[in-house]
């Protein structure tokens, strides 16, 4: 694939104005949300509300999508400044999605069952895993943090890659010094590549998962 035939597009920071992409956001985000693979049809309704919702009510502006032809093939959801996002995310987010884990709907769904149990401190998510080393160090010299996901069709063409070169881009000229992320084996070598480095691992839910962070040259100091 040549390299003009997608173009990255910024969101803007009224998600309101921009109601199809995000449509096309939580569909792919469903579409490879499985590690890579689609995730099932009775946890589609779910697994948006916890992994894409948070960033249209607080960070619009910080998601970015490539696209050809018009259709959504990747997208990056991220943030500046992760530690007041999870503070926004548990009291307008986290607390009220907790509530509607009671619906009917959502009882049977093995995504809100976890989500219930995280929420309520009765079950492990991946970043409790690591030491109080580890999240110190993410904390402190890799405030921004991303998640990015890229259509099957469109992997190993270069499109994660130019998604992630544009949201450093814009975080560098917001003086943030680092991003961070945390994933399971598999993506690893990617980001590798582009940059990372091994933060950390640890064992969760039988496998392994990795810290990985990002020094942003030429941004301001640490937060």
């Amino acid at each position: 694939m040549a390299k003009d035939s997608f173009t990255i597009r910024r969101l803007a920071s009224n998600a309101a104005l921009e109601a199809d992409l995000w449509h096309a956001i939580r569909t792919l985000c469903c579409l490879t949300g499985n590690n890579g693979q689609p995730v099932s049809m009775e946890r589609r309704d779910f697994f948006p509300r916890m992994w894409i919702d948070p960033y249209t009510k607080f960070h619009p502006n910080w998601t970015y999508v490539a696209e050809v032809k018009s259709a959504v093939v990747a997208y990056l959801t991220g943030c500046p400044d992760t530690a007041r996002f999870s503070r926004n995310k548990l009291f307008y987010c986290t607390l009220p999605l907790l509530m509607e884990t009671f619906l009917p709907r959502y009882r049977m769904n093995p995504d809100s069952r976890r989500f219930f149990r995280q929420a309520l401190g009765l079950e492990k998510n991946a970043e409790q895993c690591f030491t109080r080393d580890i999240l110190l160090e993410v904390k402190r010299k890799y405030p921004a943090h991303l998640h990015i996901n890229v259509d099957a069709d469109f992997r190993g063409r270069g499109v994660g890659r130019r998604l992630i070169e544009t949201y450093t881009c814009d975080l560098r000229a917001n003086g943030i010094p680092g991003v961070h992320l945390y994933c399971g084996p598999d993506p690893v070598a990617f980001y590798l590549r582009v940059g990372f480095q091994r933060l950390g691992s640890a064992a969760f839910r039988g496998t392994q998962v990795y810290a990985l962070g990002l020094l942003i040259e030429g941004a301001g100091g640490i937060l």
